[in-house]
């Protein structure tokens, strides 16, 4: 994410893909950038859900359990601290109480079943592949939100929000389990993009959205109720004049950022 950010800064991308975590702070000139990016959302794909594991036998069954503890976040310049760190200071846990790893979650995750490290951050469109490839093999367990804390962080950071896996999803998450949408997955343009180009690419993609959903399980949630969802990055023009062509945009979404990440 954070990469595809820096490259349609520097021209070298017309679109790419970010999570909405890490275009925040992009856009809004705050750590870890250096300046206001001048990037746009075209539209809100799917939701980058986020979910700590850890193998059953370990004992970090509970965030309380991670002082000391290697944890792998996300690769390093990725970006995911924007989101990593507020989710743990929502459950009492500081950078500085865990042995940080930065590295990719497929590698993270061999990194696990290896015991290299004692719990791997996943995200992305579920079912997780990592997690798919190292239950095949391993008995895992899966780190309990708090709800009550993903509200108070919700109220906080726009860009993260409760998210319900079903039940069954896992081998050993029987029951329906609380994770979260950690920064929803956007396409991103130049907020100097043409906006009849914009226009014509949010059109193509949300009137063959049924077609995305054949092909890729998330793309099914390409709704009308997520496309042009307001989570605090704003829209391109073009977006905004398709959304309200078709009426799905909300009176909220009005490509202004009404809230900025709070300092951690």
């Amino acid at each position: 994410s954070a990469q595809n950010l820096r490259m349609l800064d520097g021209g070298e991308l017309h679109f790419g893909l970010a999570n909405a975590s890490v275009t925040l702070p992009a856009v809004s000139g705050l750590e870890p950038f250096e300046k206001q990016f001048p990037v746009r959302a075209v539209i809100s794909l799917h939701a980058s859900v986020n979910l700590f594991v850890a193998l059953e036998d370990s004992d970090l069954s509970d965030f309380s359990d991670f002082t000391g503890k290697r944890v792998a976040v996300g690769p390093a310049g990725g970006g995911w601290d924007s989101f990593t760190r507020p989710i743990l200071a929502a459950h009492g846990v500081n950078y500085s109480d865990i042995r940080p790893v930065y590295e990719g979650q497929s590698n993270a995750m061999t990194m696990l079943t290896d015991r290299i490290v004692d719990a791997v951050q996943v995200a992305g469109s579920i079912p997780h592949a990592p997690i798919l490839a190292a239950s095949a093999t391993h008995k895992l367990q899966y780190v309990e939100f708090d709800e009550a804390s993903l509200d108070t962080l919700r109220a906080q950071y726009p860009t993260i929000q409760k998210y319900m896996i079903p039940g069954g999803t896992y081998e050993g998450m029987d029951a329906d389990f609380w994770a979260v949408d950690a920064g929803t997955c956007q396409l991103i343009v130049r907020a100097d993009a043409d906006p009849d180009f914009v226009y014509l690419i949010v059109k193509t993609i949300y009137e063959n959205r049924a077609m995305m959903a054949e092909l890729v399980r998330h793309g099914a949630e390409i709704t009308p109720e997520r496309a042009a969802m307001d989570i605090g990055i704003p829209y391109h023009e073009g977006s905004l004049r398709y959304f309200e062509e078709i009426g799905i945009l909300n009176p909220e979404t009005d490509g202004t950022i009404e809230t900025l990440l709070p300092d951690l």
